[in-house]
């Protein structure tokens, strides 16, 4: 084996004896003379005379190598932690301004449906009724500096400062971000009475604004005015500390827009007013436990490991001399060893060597293959007389294209045992050569093992599949028993939230009936997603199908998503060709398709981006389709989306996009539903560049106008 016969040894180092027969004997050669491309040469002398191993400095500098390590990544932990802290303080900071701006909208939202302001403001201006209702009142109440009356050509009708009447601005054009923001107000639908927030900049320093159309309490009989209330709310002094005393974050501050902070640790939230111009920087400090935590153990870690780093050397030296002790004996021991019979013996293979087609070697583990006690008993026997009858013409054939190629030749066959069962094996042929010729090396692996994993195989999967049904079986038993208790909790805090039995005594309660009420409506919308994840995994989900106008369904749904869009600055659009167009589908499913598909849309949209909505009927197959210019997904991210519970990461948003985290059951449920109407779904995406989904119903499922059809 690559020369492990010429180091000058006596000839008993390099025979093999098997089966009680001389390797070497006339007829039968070494292993050494059949294997010569094993790895393998003369054996080298280990140093002796008591000589010390050169250890102990690269092991000790591999341990200080180990130890900077995991210093390192102690410190990368740390900060990332400290990040991490860092990052919850701004999304606290973000959801208290949000309160805030919820507050000072319910506070405008009520003055301006009050008949007595239209009134007073509006039909007959009354400066001091607004004085005594919207002046100092307010700021001692509730911190609002300054109150003004937009008309609808953006001038101020009237303007109160810490409540004194500021005449000589009446007539004046406001300020942009108040323009915006009354824009806004006029355009929220009349019945959902929801203000208009955002950020303005009073006497050049942020402050928060809430504006709301002035209107009659009984809007429905009586048209609105036209002009806007505005409330302002700055955002220093008492202001900050009401929003920081919740978060124990520490003072909050404000920096000039443009100032530089820290990018790898977010302390910093920048204010835009209502018409996108900067505001400046909201600072704060944010905590950082495990920067301190290392602080406080550092001096202690150093001297541990400098203790493990002194104990190594001391146990290296030791072993040092230990090793040299050894080494005399290893050297004496070299050539007891003969690697190669080792081998041979201990592979559980056949390996054999044939001359002539004749066998001249066998290993144990080809005998124990065969069945055989002694593998000596087929020595100087032809090979295929261990093959099937039927697989002896395509050995020969094998050998033939062996000797004739440099590389291996495989097949599966079957070997003929000793008790006349046959064995399914995989042969390997290689041609090899020695001084006496062309030999033929064999290898050969039982794969009687393999046929009883594909049976386990088999068996896992279906187990696999039962367990998927005992799945659907549970969600869907499991959706049904939530239910009932969720339609109780939601009809209760229907009643608190409403006081329909009586006034509670704390608008708090109503809030938190709210919030009740809010959460078990999204609970229950969960409990029947799953439901209908589970029936359509069990293909029982059952469409009430009826003739459905596309555009009153995708009106809808787009009246839905407005306010989260307008929320995030993202537009909507819808093109629905041709007017008129109808779909045969159960039209509850098909809403909830759009409705996740828009959701997923916004969420996924950076601020200022469009989405398209768009219908179509062309060629009699009916087309929905929803295209964003948000983010986008990889092909690894779509396939995430795609599964139950999988929601593609949102890496690469923008800064500043409000995002909320989903179950991960929109494009599954999507999918489910649209499959279930003998649809398609395709989604088209690129990092950067948007999303398209496209749903596609078969044909016979529309119906088209008189027009459409001419």
């Amino acid at each position: 084996m690559g020369g492990a016969t010429g180091d000058g040894g006596d000839a008993d180092s390099d025979t093999v004896t098997m089966a009680g027969r001389d390797a070497t004997s006339p007829g039968v050669a070494g292993p050494r003379a059949f294997f010569p491309a094993l790895p393998g040469g003369p054996e080298k002398a280990l140093p002796g005379g008591g000589a010390q191993l050169p250890l102990l400095v690269p092991v000790i500098l591999l341990l200080l190598v180990a130890v900077a390590a995991v210093a390192g990544i102690l410190i990368l932990g740390a900060r990332e932690q400290d990040r991490a802290m860092a990052v919850q303080s701004h999304r606290m900071v973000e959801v208290a301004l949000a309160q805030a701006e919820r507050a000072l909208g319910n506070n405008v939202r009520d003055y301006a449906l009050w008949d007595d302001a239209v009134t007073n403001l509006l039909v007959a201006p009354d400066p001091g009724w607004a004085r005594r209702n919207l002046g100092a009142s307010l700021d001692a109440s509730f911190g609002i500096a300054a109150t003004a009356v937009v008309d609808d050509a953006g001038r101020i009708a009237l303007l109160l400062e810490q409540g004194t009447l500021v005449a000589d601005l009446t007539g004046t054009p406001a300020d942009p971000a108040i323009i915006a923001l009354a824009a806004r107000a006029r355009s929220v639908p009349a019945r959902t009475d929801d203000p208009a927030t955002g950020i303005v900049l009073h006497h050049g320093r942020p402050a928060l604004a809430a504006a709301a159309d002035i209107r009659w309490e009984r809007w429905e009989d009586r048209p609105a005015p036209g002009a806007v209330l505005v409330m302002i709310q700055p955002l220093e002094g008492t202001m900050l500390e009401r929003l920081a005393a919740p978060l124990m974050l520490g003072p909050l501050r404000f920096e000039p827009a443009g100032t530089a902070t820290d990018a790898a640790i977010p302390v910093g939230l920048a204010l835009a007013t209502a018409d996108g111009r900067p505001a400046g920087l909201l600072i704060w400090s944010p905590p950082a436990p495990a920067r301190d935590f290392l602080g406080r153990t550092g001096w202690f870690l150093f001297g541990i490991i400098a203790a493990m780093v002194g104990l190594t050397a001391l146990f290296l030296a030791r072993a040092q001399a230990s090793a040299a002790e050894g080494v005399e004996m290893a050297n004496a021991l070299r050539h007891s060893e003969d690697r190669y019979r080792r081998l041979l013996q201990a592979l559980p293979d056949m390996v054999a060597l044939l001359r002539d087609g004749r066998i001249m070697l066998m290993n144990p583990g080809g005998g124990g293959l065969l069945g055989l006690r002694d593998p000596e008993e087929v020595l100087d026997r032809p090979f295929a007389d261990l093959l099937t009858e039927s697989e002896r013409a395509g050995f020969r054939i094998m050998a033939v294209q062996a000797a004739q190629e440099s590389r291996p030749v495989w097949c599966s066959t079957a070997l003929l045992r000793a008790d006349g069962t046959a064995l399914p094996v995989d042969l390997a042929l290689l041609a090899v050569a020695d001084g006496n010729g062309p030999l033929l090396l064999v290898l050969a692996r039982d794969l009687s093992e393999l046929s009883g994993l594909r049976e386990r195989l088999q068996e896992v999967e279906a187990a696999a599949e039962r367990a998927g049904r005992a799945r659907s079986r549970f969600l869907s038993a499991v959706g049904h028993e939530l239910r009932t208790p969720l339609n109780a909790i939601i009809g209760f805090s229907e009643i608190l939230r409403d006081e329909l039995l009586g006034s509670l005594g704390n608008n708090r309660y109503r809030d938190y009936a709210q919030d009740i009420h809010d959460g078990g409506l999204h609970l229950l919308r969960l409990t029947n997603d799953l439901v209908d994840l589970a029936r359509i995994e069990a293909g029982q989900l059952d469409l009430r199908e009826s003739w459905t106008d596309v555009q009153g369904l995708v009106d809808r749904c787009l009246r839905l998503g407005a306010t989260r869009a307008a929320g995030l600055g993202v537009t909507l659009g819808a093109d629905i060709r041709p007017p008129g167009l109808r779909v045969l589908a159960d039209e509850a499913r098909l809403r909830q398709i759009l409705a996740n598909l828009l959701d997923n849309a916004i969420r996924h949209s950076e601020r200022g981006s469009h989405v398209q909505v768009r219908a179509s009927g062309e060629g009699g197959i009916f087309t929905l389709q929803v295209a964003d210019q948000g983010v986008g997904m990889t092909e690894k991210e779509v396939r995430a989306a795609l599964r139950p519970f999988g929601e593609a990461p949102a890496a690469g948003e923008a800064e500043g996009t409000a995002r909320q985290t989903a179950p991960g059951l929109g494009l599954p449920l999507v999918r489910g539903y649209v499959e279930a109407h003998g649809g398609h779904l395709a989604i088209a995406s690129d990092p950067g560049a948007g999303t398209t989904v496209t749903v596609t119903l078969p044909r016979g499922r529309i119906y088209l106008p008189e027009a459409a059809r001419a």
